[in-house]
């Protein structure tokens, strides 16, 4: 399912605009960065998890070798209703 259509389904699943379900979706990234190391924000999708990647060492696709900084990143695990078994 592309974008477009999954906005378009949960707008009229829910009954509201598109432009309205666009624009959570789309602050839902900016607003899980904002958590903290550690922190889980538990959802119908299932749990979202802040953890912190360290540094490591990289090859860049010259051969190189660089060091990426440490970042925040956030996990989902995701929820039985986002599970089915095959």
């Amino acid at each position: 399912m592309r974008y477009k259509e999954l906005i378009t389904s949960i707008a009229k699943a829910a009954s509201v605009e598109e432009d309205e379900v666009r624009r959570v979706l789309d602050m839902l990234p900016e607003v899980l960065m904002k958590s903290a190391i550690g922190e889980q924000t538990r959802t119908p999708l299932g749990v979202f998890s802040a953890k912190e990647r360290p540094d490591k060492d990289v090859q860049l696709p010259n051969g190189t070798w660089t060091k990426a900084t440490r970042q925040l990143q956030i996990r989902l695990k995701p929820g039985s209703r986002l599970r089915e078994d095959l």
